[in-house]
């Protein structure tokens, strides 16, 4: 299994000031606050070679090292400056530039880059995974009934059924900062929550507000949260709808692959 979350938002923590890797303004990494929000989310890609490219989500450039061991988001480059080995050890994540073999380190000062292979305090780092609902990866989501969402025959969002085919086949897609399309794989059409009354539907291929939705783990379930504010939940008859703001078990959902 991969180190890093793939296709999932993420953080990288450095063990050593206990801030957060963000890409500045000047779209070099600095860990200089324990801000988790659009500034700091990356998202891993593992490459056919076993390496990773590591992307801001606020510009979908890629970390890259360069010969002096500075580091910056200037791409959306895979090549030998942007690729990175992972090293675990006694607990602890290590990111090595390939093309330097030196590794990553958060100095005193938030500054993030690769002087030399040191694996001590200053190069330890932490992945705290921001939603355990994978992205661009096909999946199955699961009320508390024990069913599964599809788009049913009428493009309404219904929990009917223990089923894994087609109609079940949820798709998630990251558009920005926190939010998601979610895409039925069986018509194309992506969940919508209708602010009279906040049924969710699968009618159209729009990717407006309507169709935005927030992910909030809880470790092994999660909420959506529709563009009303309010919560998606299933209920005992399998309707789909974000009525309210409650999260209690109508609310939690959970995936499956």
């Amino acid at each position: 299994m991969s180190a890093l979350p793939i296709g999932i938002k993420f953080f990288l923590v450095s063990k050593h000031t206990g801030n957060t890797i963000q890409n500045n303004e000047n779209h070099r990494p600095t860990a200089v606050n324990k801000n988790k929000g659009p500034w700091e989310a990356m998202e891993a890609k593992r490459l056919g070679n076993g390496t990773f490219v590591l992307k801001s989500l606020k510009t979908g450039n890629n970390l890259q090292c360069d010969a002096k061991g500075e580091c910056v988001f200037t791409n959306g480059n895979e090549g030998l400056w942007e690729q990175w080995r992972i090293h675990r050890e006694n607990g602890h994540y290590f990111f090595e530039s390939i093309h330097t073999k030196k590794m990553l380190q958060v100095g005193n000062d938030g500054r993030c880059q690769c002087a030399n292979g040191n694996k001590g305090l200053w190069e330890q780092l932490a992945i705290h995974k921001a939603t355990i609902v994978p992205v661009e990866t096909p999946v199955y989501i699961k009320a508390h009934t024990g069913k599964f969402i599809q788009s049913n025959g009428e493009n309404k969002a219904h929990a009917q059924n223990s089923n894994k085919m087609q109609w079940e086949k949820i798709q998630f897609k990251h558009v920005q900062n926190d939010q998601y399309i979610i895409t039925s794989l069986k018509d194309g059409n992506n969940l919508q929550c209708d602010p009279n009354g906040g049924i969710c539907q699968f009618v159209n291929k729009n990717e407006g507000p309507w169709e935005k939705f927030r992910i909030e783990d809880h470790g092994d379930v999660f909420f959506l949260i529709a563009h009303t504010g309010n919560v998606v939940q299933v209920t005992n008859a399998g309707v789909v709808k974000a009525a309210n703001r409650n999260k209690g078990p109508w609310e939690k959902l959970s995936f499956e692959l």
